[in-house]
């Protein structure tokens, strides 16, 4: 990236978004190729490396792009798959032969599985 004298960037420093000026290059007349005299937000100047700055803005880039990923994804009135039902667990005992062949109708594709058997099986009882 380059940086260019009186342009403002922004970054990250320590986990904060910061912001800081770009003063001298010290590569043109200063002897300190490299380098940049920069002030940051809250008034600080100091000399900072190239490499340095392009960590501190290329992270705040990262988090933009972060940001905006998260908005576009996540939980939204009517997004994802439609409910079926209330979802309350409980557990249930049957002996081995019944579980075979619950299994065994889910193999098949009666079923998309143990649940959604059981969801059929009491449809059809109760006459749906």
């Amino acid at each position: 990236m380059i940086f260019e004298v009186g342009k403002e960037y922004l970054a990250i420093l320590n986990g904060k978004a910061r912001k800081f000026k770009v003063l001298i290059n010290g590569s043109l007349n200063w002897g300190r190729p490299g380098e940049f005299l920069i002030r940051w937000d809250d008034g600080e100047e100091e000399w900072a490396y190239l490499a340095d700055m392009e960590r501190w803005t290329r992270a705040f880039r990262w988090m933009q792009e972060d940001a905006e990923a998260s908005r576009r994804g996540g939980r939204r009135e009517g997004a994802g798959r439609p409910s079926i039902g209330v979802s309350k667990p409980f557990k249930l005992t049957l002996e081995q032969e019944a579980w075979d062949w619950i299994d065994e109708c889910v193999r098949r594709g009666d079923a998309a599985s143990r649940a959604d058997l059981l969801r059929q099986l009491i449809d059809r009882a109760r006459g749906k």
